[in-house]
């Protein structure tokens, strides 16, 4: 899958922080509640409709909303936002800080997956999807709003570039945030907690030692892994920078598709929007990050990205 490659979730959870994250979802919002609350009231909306014809009761219907289960900070999930936001369809995010997300993405899996970005979507055929790329692919197909992601004549070329944006982009990026901030607590804790309930900005300062151990584990990370995933990163930026060295406005065809939305989504840790200031005050992270934020700012694929 596109989003996991060099990813291997631990096969067991250390106790504290599984204890912790069913607390932590004892005490979240119930986004299924709510999904089948909003469900039952088009029941009675149809029902309504059986007896009349009124326009209104029919207008009123509409299909129930996504469930966008996340690491809030992911840029994996910041891609399928993006996709979700530009669509017609209404959704509800349930987001986390990272490793206290597993119970909730088990809950919405009955077991079987502790990944992210996870999208519930009450269809029949296709209830839950993990990984991005399958995500925005069922987007283009069921909602009129997102058919420009994969435009036909396209297609193909779309989806190669995609891949390789999730595998030699998204990857090395999640490991030299990683490698980059875990050294600073104060910082890490700032942008674990972006976006996520209050509970979890309360635990996570706790469990930080125990996360830091495991997210180095996780993704393999020593004191190489930052010059090793930055020398990749540059790598495909100079790929990027090739492309759009020719003056083209989008990297397929001739207009925005989700290979544009892949690129800017996945390399946003590396050029830090300002858009983003809300979530992660760059001005507060560490100083040599900030320079090599610069850095990739600096580049024509990263005011692309921007």
């Amino acid at each position: 899958m596109a989003d996991i490659q060099d990813f291997k979730p631990l096969k067991t959870i250390p106790l504290p922080l599984a204890v912790i994250g069913w607390i932590v979802r004892f005490f979240s919002p119930d986004y299924e509640s709510r999904t089948k609350l909003y469900i039952a009231q088009q029941r009675k909306i149809d029902q309504n409709s059986s007896s009349s014809s009124s326009s209104s009761d029919a207008a009123a219907r509409k299909e129930p909303p996504y469930r966008l289960t996340s690491i809030a900070i992911s840029h994996y999930v910041e891609k399928v936002r993006w996709a979700l936001s530009l669509g017609s369809r209404d959704y509800y995010e349930d987001g986390h800080a990272p490793g206290l997300h597993v119970p909730f993405t088990l809950a919405a899996t009955n077991g079987q997956s502790t990944m992210t970005p996870l999208l519930t979507t009450y269809d029949p055929e296709t209830p839950i999807l993990v990984d991005s790329t399958a995500i925005l692919r069922y987007l283009c197909k069921n909602d009129p709003d997102l058919a420009w992601l994969y435009p036909v004549e396209h297609e193909a070329e779309i989806l190669e570039l995609e891949e390789l944006i999730d595998q030699e982009l998204g990857v090395p990026t999640r490991r030299w945030v990683y490698a980059n901030l875990l050294p600073h607590p104060k910082e890490t804790q700032m942008l674990m907690t972006a976006e996520v309930s209050w509970i979890e900005r309360w635990f996570i300062p706790i469990l930080y030692g125990q996360l830091k151990k495991s997210f180095t584990r996780m993704f393999k990370l020593d004191d190489s892994t930052a010059a090793e995933t930055e020398a990749k990163i540059q790598a495909f930026f100079d790929r990027i920078n090739s492309m759009l060295s020719d003056g083209r406005q989008y990297l397929v065809g001739d207009r925005f598709s989700a290979a544009d939305l892949a690129f800017a989504a996945l390399a946003y840790p590396l050029v830090f929007p300002p858009a983003f200031e809300k979530r992660f005050p760059f001005d507060q992270s560490p100083k040599d990050f900030q320079e090599k934020v610069f850095a990739f700012r600096d580049q024509q694929a990263g005011q692309f990205a921007l």
